[in-house]
This record gives structure tokens, C-alpha cells and sequence, in this order.
């Protein structure tokens, strides 16, 4: 419960810097939020929702390309935390998730900041909120009847994950090491999304997980990229795998901070993982 004779605290989480700084400085100089933290990590932001107690977290979906993942687990670190994503892209797909995940509000980058400062004062006293310019898009998006946006919304939070990790490359063996199942359990996965989503072959299920994987992964490299500053890469992928044991994270994250940050930069491990999963999806 917020304290109503204090400012609500909020812990600011953006991958881009120059974003970051200005929207602390923002919500500084605005004065109706107080800033307790910032990071463009990770791996720091669920240290600092569990040791700073934040009111809110304003949450660039792009850390890492681990948005929604974030959302769960700020939850269950800090379940009195309200999370608002402030997005770049605007798609209804995404926003349905992101609520479902938890989230209490979604905002767009596009917006005015004293916009976004007035919406997300109403998330950290507890409402659900979108900011205007999502409501549009979620209009717009509503009315074009996208058959592929629905067959999405029919899987699983796991038949998501397993999309994204083979739009990004990975064949059963990898995913399955990442989820922490069995190949035969993939392999099961990947009937069951062909049958939801009325794919007939694996390669019309490899193109439609590639074009996911790049609608909601942008620019997780250069997140990632921004993770490893100041730090040897398998020093900050060892912490950041420990890290996210320690708080039981989904072995999904637990995988994705393994391979981008303590596997070996060449692309044959990725050519390894596609060819694969052509053959055998």
C-alpha cells in the first residue's frame, strides 16, 4: 500500500541510455514521483525491485528482449509493484500479453512525457491504464481483423517462448535444453503450434516464428550489448545465470543469459541450431 503523505517510488528500467536519463530526470524534475533507481540491465532490475521495494517500474520492453519475462518476475519479487511498459512499437498482440503477464499499465514512447507522468501516477496508486496513443493502436488493430494476431493469442505462454526461440534459430536440441524439457516434448510443442496458428509444413512454421521472433526482438542485440558493458561477457553471464537461479526464474531465461552471453560469438552455433531445425521441426 502507498503511503498517501509520500511519493510514489519508481524504479526506471530502459535499455537506451540517453531515454533512461531523460525520463528520470523527467519524473525528477515533474515532482509528483520520486526516481529510487535506474538500470539498463536485467539482471540489476530484479536486484533492485527486490531491495528497493519500488511502487512502480517503468519498463522498456526491449531490455534484453526479456520484457514480459521481467513483468512475472518483478511480481514475484515485489508483488505491490505496479510494472507500465514504455514501448517503442505498439502492437495489440503484445499489449494483450503484456497484461496478462501482469503488467498495470502500457505506454508508448511517442507520447508527450507529462502524458506518460500523468498515466503512470494512476498505475502506481493501482489502475489498469493504457496511454492514448496504445488505445489507438489497439483500435487500429482491432478493426483490421489480423487472422495471424489471433492464431496467436490461442497458444500458450510456452508455445510463445518456444516460437521466439526458433525464430531466433534454435533447433529442438537447444530449445529444449533452454526450457528445460525433453527434445520429444519440443517436437510436440511444434505440432501443436502448426495445428493453432493452420500451418501445413515446418517451413511455414519456421517463417511465421521468424517474422515473431523479429516483430517482438528488435533490438535485443544491442540490449544485450549494453548488458556486457564494463564486465567480461562469461563474468556477467555467470552472475546474471546465478542471479536469475537464486530467484527462480524460468529456465527460458536461464538459457537465453547462457547462450548470448557465455557461448562463443561465431554464428556456427546459430547455423547449427537453424539447419537442425529445418530438418527435424
Amino acid at each position: 500500500m502507498i503511503d498517501p503523505f509520500k511519493k510514489p517510488r519508481v524504479l526506471v528500467v530502459m535499455a537506451v541510455p540517453g531515454l533512461r536519463t531523460g525520463m528520470s530526470m523527467f519524473l525528477e524534475k515533474e515532482g509528483s514521483l520520486e526516481v529510487c533507481g535506474e538500470t539498463c540491465k536485467a539482471a540489476e532490475a530484479r536486484a533492485m525491485c527486490g531491495e528497493l521495494l519500488p511502487d512502480a517500474i517503468v519498463l522498456d520492453p526491449e531490455v534484453a528482449g526479456l520484457g514480459l519475462a521481467l513483468v512475472r518476475d518483478f511480481k514475484k519479487l515485489h508483488r505491490a509493484a505496479s510494472t507500465a511498459l514504455y514501448a517503442r512499437r505498439i502492437d495489440a498482440e503484445q499489449v494483450r500479453r503484456a497484461f496478462k503477464a501482469g503488467a498495470q499499465g502500457y505506454f508508448s514512447q511517442s507520447e508527450e512525457l507529462p502524458t506518460v507522468v500523468a498515466e503512470l501516477v494512476r498505475v502506481c496508486w493501482g489502475e489498469r491504464v493504457m496511454s492514448p496513443a496504445v488505445s489507438r493502436q489497439m483500435t487500429r488493430d482491432f478493426t483490421k481483423g489480423n487472422d495471424r494476431t489471433a492464431g496467436l493469442e490461442r497458444i500458450s505462454a510456452r508455445e510463445q517462448d518456444v516460437l521466439w526461440l526458433l525464430g531466433h534459430g534454435k533447433g529442438e536440441s537447444a530449445i529444449a535444453l533452454e526450457l528445460g524439457v525433453g527434445v520429444k516434448t519440443v517436437e510436440t510443442y511444434f505440432e501443436r503450434l502448426k495445428q493453432k496458428l493452420s500451418l501445413k509444413d515446418a517451413a511455414q512454421l519456421l517463417a511465421v516464428a521468424r517474422e515473431y521472433a523479429r516483430q517482438h526482438s528488435e533490438v535485443s542485440g544491442r540490449a544485450m550489448e549494453a548488458g556486457r558493458e564494463g564486465s567480461a561477457g562469461a563474468d556477467v553471464g555467470e552472475k546474471a545465470v546465478a542471479m536469475l537461479s537464486e530467484v527462480g526464474a524460468p529456465p527460458l531465461m536461464r538459457g537465453f543469459f547462457a547462450t548470448d552471453f557465455l557461448a562463443p560469438p561465431s554464428g556456427a552455433r546459430g547455423t547449427r541450431s537453424f539447419r537442425y531445425s529445418r530438418r527435424r521441426v
